[in-house]
């Protein structure tokens, strides 16, 4: 599923509706907040330098601005923090700890919509600011407590393949 189109737009007084950039990449609005940590799972059975080691499973701590779904909110998995705190949560875990600076994450994504008969061009070029801890901080995420009176996932859905957390270390160099 992808962002709905209502939701890239805002409405420029005197101007017409133009593309909401604020909520995507990093930034004080976006779903991910300023900062995403990102948790890999180990994988015991590889090497210390396979690429496919570290697999991606999705879970992140994040800064929201949605502060209710911080304090009563669910999730699948992230763990969702004010958006000052996790940048001092970011910024404590690069002073303390070894760290490689990739770089900024290009990506190209490029989407042209009608909303309202204003035209929107809405282009990303950057997923953000990349580091990597070296070695990683092992996390132990511990089972969570489940609120609702679904106690199972919904039948019929599938879970997502792990994605190999290296790979885009491929397309970035110190």
């Amino acid at each position: 599923p992808s962002t709905p189109n209502e939701d890239m737009v805002r409405r420029v007084p005197g101007v017409g509706y133009r593309a909401n950039r604020s909520l995507f990449g990093p930034s004080y609005r976006s779903a991910y907040g300023l900062v995403m940590l990102m948790h890999h799972r180990v994988m015991p059975n590889r090497a210390e330098d396979d690429p496919g080691r570290y697999q991606d499973e999705g879970i992140r701590v994040h800064g929201s601005v949605s502060y209710r779904s911080i304090v009563r909110g669910t999730s699948h998995g992230c763990h969702r923090l004010y958006n000052h705190l996790a940048v001092r949560l970011a910024g404590f875990v690069l002073e303390h700890r070894a760290h490689r600076r990739h770089g900024s994450l290009a990506v190209r994504f490029a989407k042209r919509f009608n909303y309202l008969g204003s035209f929107i061009n809405f282009r990303i070029e950057s997923r953000g600011y990349r580091y990597e801890l070296t070695p990683p901080v092992p996390v132990e995420v511990l089972e969570g407590v489940v609120r609702g009176s679904r106690t199972r996932p919904v039948p019929g859905i599938r879970r997502l393949a792990g994605r190999a957390a290296s790979a885009a270390a491929a397309d970035t160099a110190d």
